[in-house]
């Protein structure tokens, strides 16, 4: 009998049955990545000491003089960690003696950086995750499933997706401790899928899905506890979702749908008692349906329909608090709605309120009798097209007021006393010209009619 023996020249890689090593609490498999030139490279962040250890790989790090390669290394807070596979290996370990996640890279200049990928695909690094804050922070490559990650114990989400511009999988996560989601999935350019948060309740969603320029799908999440939407939504230039969150411990809208340009859903804010700042809410969007809301301590309104071109639906709520409305309707050229009726007594600040707000053509004669004595009030009555009658009845109102009813009060007040105009007047407002500029106002507009 003869027996033909076939030799291999491959071997068994036994590594994955020895690792993670006696003492070492996280690991995590870097895979060689075929598609991309530094497809044998893994770069990473490290924001706490750690002793890390590789199995089929070795690391360097340049910033910390680690410049000749090294299987075993302690470091510290550090940009610019580098592991590199060996030649033939297809993956390798790393691992590291706390729970603490290791971060993608941040470069300098806000790229991505594609390489070797961090294998996260049938769960995170270690049992009982706190953070995974910028875990896969500007992995240009990183692509994988993450329904199977255990975020049970996770607290912090920070960052978490930010940047990783080719990542678009589904999310759904039984998140109860979940509190900081802040630029979540900032700059995630491609990410297009819901988001399902059980049994979370955030308190930081700012800039959530900023410049996230595909998303345009459903995201469900109890926010009854965040106090942060700031820029949530920024930039999301398809978004164009119903809103139906709960906003009643909200404290800051800033920018929440800046640059939203396709968004048009009806927002119904509801009872805001918290919020201060809302200021370029719906700038640059395409926002055109009516909005409710009651923010009794909100003092920053400024730019809400900033280059806004369509906005023309009904506002209904209170600025009795606000304090700036600079830039409201700034080039906000479709909005022709009555405001005649709002409260604005404790506005300081109209700079550019209605620049270059070429439909806008209401009544604002109640308006002087309200205005705060120390305003800048010079850009209510700069609308381009604003009828001669219109602004001859502000002109009447202003003076009523500046030369009667409040006479003392204006004459004490620190206001710039400059009316700015681009329309004609007529001599219906002849005497109040008269007497504002007695008083010392300054009036600059088109000129009699």
């Amino acid at each position: 009998m003869s027996c033909t023996v076939f030799k291999s020249t491959n071997t068994v890689d036994q590594s994955i049955n020895v690792f993670p090593p006696k003492g070492y609490i996280s690991s995590v498999r870097i895979v060689r990545n075929y598609d991309v030139e530094n497809g044998n490279i893994f770069k990473f962040r490290n924001d706490n000491t750690k002793e890390f250890k590789v199995v089929g790989g070795t690391i360097t790090c340049p910033s910390q003089g680690v410049t000749t390669p090294v299987t075993e290394v302690v470091l510290g807070t550090v940009r610019d960690i580098f592991l590199k596979l060996d030649e033939g290996r297809e993956f390798a370990y790393l691992a590291w003696k706390d729970k603490d996640r290791i971060m993608g890279v941040n470069s300098d200049d806000g790229s991505a950086f594609y390489g070797a990928i961090a294998d996260y695909s049938l769960g995170l690094h270690a049992e009982d995750v706190v953070s995974i804050n910028g875990i896969c922070l500007s992995s240009g490559s990183f692509n994988q499933r993450v329904n199977a990650w255990d975020v049970s114990e996770v607290v912090d989400v920070g960052f978490t997706f930010a940047e990783a511009i080719n990542f678009d999988r589904e999310i759904n996560w039984y998140a109860p401790k979940l509190q900081w989601m802040n630029s979540f999935l900032l700059n995630a350019k491609k990410f297009n899928k819901d988001i399902t948060l059980r049994a979370a309740k955030p308190k930081w969603m700012n800039s959530f899905l900023e410049n996230a320029s595909s998303f345009n799908s459903k995201i469900n999440v109890d926010t009854s506890e965040c106090d942060n939407f700031s820029g949530m939504f920024m930039a999301a230039s398809k978004f164009n979702q119903p809103i139906n969150f709960n906003f009643g411990k909200a404290m800051f809208l800033n920018n929440f749908l800046n640059g939203a340009r396709e968004f048009n859903q009806p927002v119904d804010f509801g009872n805001m008692p918290l919020l201060t700042e809302a200021y370029y809410l719906f700038a640059g969007s395409k926002m055109n349906s009516p909005i409710k809301f009651n923010a009794p301590n909100l003092t920053d309104a400024s730019g809400w329909f900033s280059e806004n071109t369509v906005f023309n639906s009904t506002i209904t709520g209170s600025f009795r608090s606000v304090v700036s409305m600079a830039y409201m309707f700034w080039y906000a050229s479709s909005f022709n709605q009555p405001i005649n009726d709002w409260d604005i007594r404790n506005v300081l600040n109209f700079t550019g309120f209605l620049t270059a707000a070429t439909s806008f053509n209401q009544d604002l004669s109640s308006w002087p009798a309200k205005f705060n004595v120390n305003a800048n009030i010079e850009g209510v009555s700069v609308a381009p097209n604003w009828s001669t009658e219109n602004y001859d009845k502000y002109l009447n109102a202003l003076w009523l007021d500046v030369g009667t009813t409040r006479r003392n009060e204006w004459a004490n007040g620190t206001s710039p006393r400059v009316v700015l105009a681009s329309v004609k007047r007529s001599a219906a407002s002849k005497d109040a010209v008269s007497g504002l500029t007695g008083a010392g106002w300054t009036i600059i507009d088109g000129g009699l009619a």
